[in-house]
C-alpha cells in the first residue's frame, strides 16, 4: 500500500481517482462539499449537493500546523 500526498487549495482542481476506485467519489463529493477543494474527472459528481449545509464549505482551507519538530529542524534543540 502507498500513501500519496499532493497539495491541495481552493483555486487548483485535484484529479479525481475515481475512475480507478469507484467509490472515492463518496470522499472527493464530501471533500469538495466541505472544505471547497475541486476535483476533476469525478466519476459520479453531485457538484455541491452530496452534503447540504446551511454555510457552503463550512470547514473552509484546511489549517496544517507542525506539531512537533524533527531533531534535525530545530537546530539541535529538543
Amino acid at each position: 500500500m502507498s500513501h500519496l500526498r499532493i497539495p491541495a487549495n481552493q483555486n487548483t482542481p485535484v484529479p479525481s481517482i475515481s475512475r480507478i476506485y469507484l467509490a472515492s467519489f463518496v470522499y472527493e463529493n464530501e471533500i469538495a462539499d466541505l472544505f471547497g477543494i475541486p476535483f476533476a474527472g469525478i466519476a459520479v459528481d453531485y457538484k455541491g449537493t452530496f452534503i447540504r449545509t446551511s454555510v457552503p464549505h463550512p470547514f473552509g482551507t484546511p489549517q496544517i500546523e507542525v506539531v512537533k519538530r524533527r531533531p534535525d529542524e530545530t537546530g539541535g534543540k529538543a
